[in-house]
């Protein structure tokens, strides 16, 4: 193991928070610090609940609503079922992560003509099981759950998070891209996690991958401090 760290706290006082191992996998960086920035990877799926669970609040959607009502490509006989409560829980049948059953050839995201009409990718063949039967951990249900957030708000995606939870709960250290200045305070493992300081291809022709954080560049990065 790399590096690794911890918080205990109890009553809102923290008893020991501490760190041991290295910054980077790849070249010294130094150690890894308590507040030294990590990725949240789809731990980022919790903020976008929190989201979803904003705009039922708000009384914008319910749980029950069939998803079909807010993305028209879901109205057919196949996914008409499927509701936000479905896709929230793992529920929906869908396409499961790949490799979640351990397959040897897991099936690709996206295949012929990279991520273009992604939606109609991800509803490709029939469901696993039917919505609310089983439970499979699906990324690209919360892909669509930040589709349905972005549509209904009327805003980005990522502005609604910023302006709904991290901006009111003051998570000064919690981006989905960290500013140039604070690269040298970010955990990497390998060159992957190196790259991706790089300015990557233009993300508005990408699908919204961030909702599920399950792709690196599309996730939430923050400490263990003020923020997640």
């Amino acid at each position: 193991m790399q590096s690794a760290s911890y918080l205990i706290a109890r009553n809102g006082k923290i008893a020991a928070w501490k760190s041991m191992g290295k910054l980077g996998g790849t070249a010294d960086r130094g150690d890894l610090q308590p507040d030294s920035i990590r990725k949240l990877a789809s731990i980022t799926k919790t903020f976008t609940t929190v989201a979803l669970m904003k705009l039922v609040e708000d009384g914008k959607l319910y749980l029950d609503q069939p998803v079909c009502t807010i993305i028209e490509k879901l109205n057919n006989p196949t996914h008409q079922d499927i509701t936000l409560y479905h896709l929230l829980t793992h529920t929906s049948g869908i396409l499961p992560i790949g490799g979640y059953f351990n397959e040897p050839y897991p099936n690709p995201w996206w295949g012929t003509n990279g991520m273009e009409d992604w939606i109609r990718k991800v509803l490709q063949g029939p469901l696993y099981y039917r919505p609310g039967e089983a439970y499979n951990y699906s990324s690209a249900g919360f892909l669509l759950l930040g589709e349905i957030i972005q549509r209904v708000s009327g805003v980005p995606f990522e502005s609604f998070i910023i302006e709904n939870i991290i901006e009111p709960l003051q998570l000064e250290r919690t981006f989905f891209d960290v500013p140039e200045s604070l690269h040298g305070q970010v955990c990497v493992v390998d060159q992957w996690d190196v790259n991706l300081f790089k300015p990557q291809e233009d993300y508005a022709k990408l699908p919204l991958d961030r909702p599920a954080g399950f792709i690196q560049p599309y996730t939430i990065c923050g400490n263990s401090g003020r923020c997640s």
